[in-house]
């Protein structure tokens, strides 16, 4: 496990006001490595391959390869994780964000955000999902054997219209699969962005935005934006007052 610095208390030290990490750093130089973030961000990943890992063996109910009758009983450990560890994952990261954009500035930041995450993001899009989403189409779902081409275009893209036989569960068949994470990353990555241009200075509204919209795993943007508004008392809403999710 990683030990913090001996300095790591004066890192720790309270923000004045409504001050952001980023905004620390830049007024008093001091700057350090969060190793607690860094160790719960390891431990979270050792129990998001575990979560994943058991999925087959019973308790999840959902398709696998792989089938026995001596299952597991790993449903409740499964929805223990899901209630908390990937919306974790999006509070550790919405924790850095104002700081990061602060030091790069919004061009920077977003050029960076879009390097970052939008390369993968299509690469996987376009690539890996419509490679692994063929495999399961030909061996798995009864429709019979058709080139790579004619699913990748007529099936992954819905080009040719959706077929009368088609069993779902949804048509076309593309999707961002397990990259959801990095798509709703960039996707409340550029919302900050322009949220942080349109008010200004003003943070607590920001802030708030991107602690409920991190609080609440795959949430959308539209849900969390109505309780964002400056509406009445804005200190209520600040997590920077210390107001949890």
């Amino acid at each position: 496990m990683v030990t913090a610095k001996s300095n790591m208390a004066e890192v720790q030290a309270p923000l004045k006001g409504n001050a952001l990490p980023g905004q620390f750093v830049q007024e008093t130089g001091i700057s350090g490595r969060r190793y607690d973030l860094d160790n719960l961000k390891v431990w979270l990943t050792i129990l998001v391959v575990i979560h994943h890992a058991g999925q087959p063996y019973g308790g999840s109910n959902g398709f696998w390869y792989f089938k026995t009758s001596q299952q597991a009983d790993l449903g409740r450990f499964f929805s223990v994780n899901a209630g908390f560890f990937m919306s974790l994952f999006f509070l550790i990261s919405a924790y850095f964000l104002p700081g990061s954009l602060d030091r790069k500035g919004a061009a920077a930041f977003l050029k960076d955000r879009l390097v970052r995450f939008g390369i993968p993001l299509l690469a996987g899009f376009l690539i890996i999902m419509p490679l692994l989403l063929y495999v399961y189409y030909i061996h798995y779902r009864g429709y019979g054997f058709i080139s790579f081409s004619d699913y990748y275009l007529n099936v992954y893209f819905g080009l040719a219209g959706k077929p009368s036989d088609w069993t779902g569960p949804s048509f076309p068949d593309l999707q961002f699969g397990h990259l959801w994470f990095i798509e709703q990353l960039l996707f409340y990555s550029v919302i900050y962005a322009i949220i942080r241009f349109a008010v200004g200075n003003r943070l607590g509204v920001c802030t708030t935005f991107l602690a409920r919209a991190c609080c609440t795993e795959r949430s959308c943007c539209l849900h969390c934006l109505p309780r964002c508004l400056p509406i009445g008392s804005v200190s209520k809403l600040q997590l920077t007052n210390g107001q949890d999710c």
